[in-house]
């Protein structure tokens, strides 16, 4: 994956985390053990992308 793929792919993970932790926030306490697990994945996912991003970086010098 090109680093070009992989810096998009690293923003849309952090544009949905914000939109998870937003929602978590104003969500009815029913609703936010479900968010909090879907905002675990991605985050997870979004950690992953980075390692990615970092070593597609590390690899273009």
């Amino acid at each position: 994956m090109s680093i070009r793929h992989l810096a998009l792919a690293l923003y849309q993970s952090m544009k949905e985390v914000a939109r998870l932790e937003k929602e978590i926030a104003e969500a009815q306490p029913a609703r936010k053990s479900l968010l909090a697990e879907e905002l675990r994945r991605e985050r997870a996912n979004l950690q992953a992308v980075r390692r990615l991003l970092d070593g597609a970086k590390e690899e273009g010098h």
